[in-house]
């Protein structure tokens, strides 16, 4: 058991709404949860991040589920690692838990493993979405308002069969305008615009979805 699911409310949300056995049931079913997938060969996909300890997807798939949450390891960085705009590359995470890492862990890690682009959600970001490190890796936080306490908007990432992305928005209840920064056109991830993300920028592409050819997503 992760007690970072008691410290941040929801415990206290299924115990208020329904009862304890309710929340040790959601626990049982996230220890048996994908840790990690992979999006059509190109995308990985997790909850928090990248890991010291991680060298090839084959030690994602050794992890014997289901278990709990350890307090170090692969496992825990899995989800509660973070990108940092000023870690070089491995740095103690403010949070108490995992690590931060830097652009270059991500653009070596993408290019060991011939991907193109790290999704992974757990930080509350303004727009629903945020991109890091020349968009190689996208930040996607699917709660609105988060626990009451925030005034953000949430995103779904949708990916057609051409590896186009593009976001859904879900506005907050008190709507505000996207940041600058960010914006909601079809982002289209290939090996060549991951090269880019050295130097250049990634192409838009206008998205076509076809709901019969949707990329295959793998788990790790």
């Amino acid at each position: 058991m992760d007690g970072r699911w008691i410290v941040y409310g929801f415990y206290d949300e299924c115990k208020r709404r329904c009862n304890v056995k309710v929340w040790k049931t959601f626990v049982n079913v996230f220890n048996t949860l994908p840790l990690s997938a992979v999006v059509a060969s190109k995308i990985f996909c997790v909850h928090g991040g990248l890991s010291p300890n991680l060298d090839t997807m084959d030690d994602i798939r050794n992890i014997q589920r289901p278990t709990d949450v350890p307090d170090y390891g692969l496992l825990n960085d899995l989800l509660w690692s973070d990108p940092s705009e000023t870690a070089y590359d491995w740095e103690d995470n403010e949070r108490g838990v995992s690590y931060c890492f830097g652009k270059s862990v991500v653009n070596a890690f993408l290019q060991k493993h011939d991907l193109d682009l790290v999704c992974r959600a757990h930080m509350v970001v303004e727009d629903g979405y945020e991109f890091f490190n020349g968009r190689t890796l996208v930040t996607v936080f699917s709660a609105p308002n988060y626990c009451g306490e925030f005034d953000n908007a949430a995103a779904i990432m949708n990916v057609n069969e051409d590896l186009v992305c593009n976001f859904d928005i879900i506005r907050p209840a008190y709507d505000t305008p996207l940041s600058p920064n960010n914006n909601s056109n079809p982002l289209r991830y290939t090996q060549a615009a991951a090269a880019a993300a050295t130097g250049g920028s990634r192409q838009a592409a206008a998205a076509t979805p076809s709901p019969s050819l949707l990329p295959e997503a793998q788990s790790v």
